[in-house]
């Protein structure tokens, strides 16, 4: 259902959390996150959340897009939204490893997801902070797989998220453990 983002739902922001997280994701560590995007997912689920909202990209969003996919398949209520960039999106792939199975994934998720927002037709130089800040300004919390660099767009995100008070849960600590001397 491609809508434009005028056409969010009001009243919505309280049910609704966005995910944040890096592109790369170390593969010994992803069933780990896996789990603790679950947990999250089905916490704030226990506390009244419904909606779902993440931008399409590679990496975290899609295994967090996929972990919501398999929670609605238990009650329905459960929405997935992505906010993408632009229509264009997958066309910066191009030239990338196994790019034929990201469009794939990507098309899949496309396809089930409950509403999908585009905040531009064509990339631009401003499209992804868009989205960013689209996720952030229709959220009351945020589940985030940030590594505290702050040169990247889950950076960004996440300064967007601390900034506008959302409730954050940081997965990184809990699948990337510091090493005790």
């Amino acid at each position: 259902m491609d809508v434009m983002p005028d056409f969010f739902p009001c009243g919505l922001r309280d049910r609704t959390c966005c995910f944040t997280g890096h592109r790369f994701i170390a593969a010994h560590r992803r069933d780990d996150l896996i789990a603790a995007v679950d947990a999250r997912i089905m916490q704030l689920y226990h506390a009244g959340y419904r909606y779902f909202m993440a931008g399409g990209t590679l990496g975290f969003d899609m295994l967090a897009e996929t972990e919501v996919l398999r929670a609605a398949r238990f009650d329905d209520s459960i929405k997935l939204i992505l906010a993408l960039p632009c229509r264009d999106q997958t066309a910066r792939w191009e030239g990338m490893p196994d790019y034929m199975e990201h469009l794939r994934r990507y098309k899949e998720l496309l396809g089930r997801a409950d509403q999908v927002f585009y905040l531009a037709d064509f990339y631009t130089d401003t499209c992804m902070q868009e989205r960013n800040r689209f996720m952030v300004e229709h959220s009351s919390a945020c589940i985030a797989y940030y590594n505290g660099y702050v040169r990247s767009g889950t950076g960004q995100t996440y300064r967007m998220a601390l900034a506008d008070g959302l409730d954050i849960f940081n997965l990184w600590d809990d699948v990337n453990p510091a090493v005790s001397e």
